[in-house]
């Protein structure tokens, strides 16, 4: 809590959620949400800080959605990690919708294959890869990773978040989803995704 305060306040976020499980078992080992409340003052502090924001609040991904198209590519051999796409030097437009790229280095990108693409949070980048798998990939793939439904935690008011099917996508859904927009999620559906990769592949 007391991390999860201190990024808080250096980030100039609302609130700060943090969770830390057990990749081979599910175990949730700590959960905390900032800002918090005394237990022992349950009845005076505000009901909408005694959420559980894991489970009960959404949002849009964003770049950590990314893995998810990425494995969409690979888990269906449609591209392998040498493959490179051109990254247009961080400008392209995808139809009439200019989209960019605002890396975890601050530049642009030509050539770069998946791994760096990963590496640079290449919006572009994730978007041809989702070009040449198709949205029908992507959808499954976030399906079998949990999103769209409960995880099955043991307390009341999980949301289950949305993924839509592909017939309900517009044509900017192309571009947006990928990279983590359309889509909303809670902070355990997340966890337990990264967490099926950290184990090989099983979603518990």
């Amino acid at each position: 809590e007391q991390e999860l305060l201190k990024r808080q306040i250096d980030t100039g976020a609302i609130s700060a959620t943090g969770i830390i499980m057990d990749p081979e078992t599910g175990e949730i080992i700590a959960m905390a949400t900032t800002p918090g409340f005394n237990n022992n003052e349950f009845s005076s502090t505000k009901a909408e800080l005694h959420r559980i924001k894991s489970i009960t609040d959404q949002f849009e991904p964003g770049s950590t959605f990314k893995v998810v198209s990425a494995i969409s590519a690979l888990s269906n051999q449609l591209i392998n990690i040498e493959n490179e796409f051109n990254c247009e030097n961080g400008f392209y437009q995808y139809h009439t919708i200019p989209i960019k790229d605002h890396g975890n280095d601050g530049e642009g990108h030509g050539m770069l294959n998946l791994p760096q693409i990963i590496q640079y949070s290449s919006n572009i980048g994730i978007i041809k890869i989702i070009e040449e798998v198709g949205p029908k990939s992507l959808y499954t793939t976030s399906r079998d990773f949990g999103f769209g439904s409960k995880t099955g935690f043991n307390l009341n008011l999980e949301q289950s978040g949305k993924v839509y099917e592909t017939k309900k996508w517009s044509q900017s859904s192309m571009h947006s989803v990928p990279i983590g927009y359309e889509v909303s999620v809670t902070p355990i559906q997340i966890a337990m995704a990264y967490a099926a990769i950290a184990n090989g592949g099983f979603l518990l």
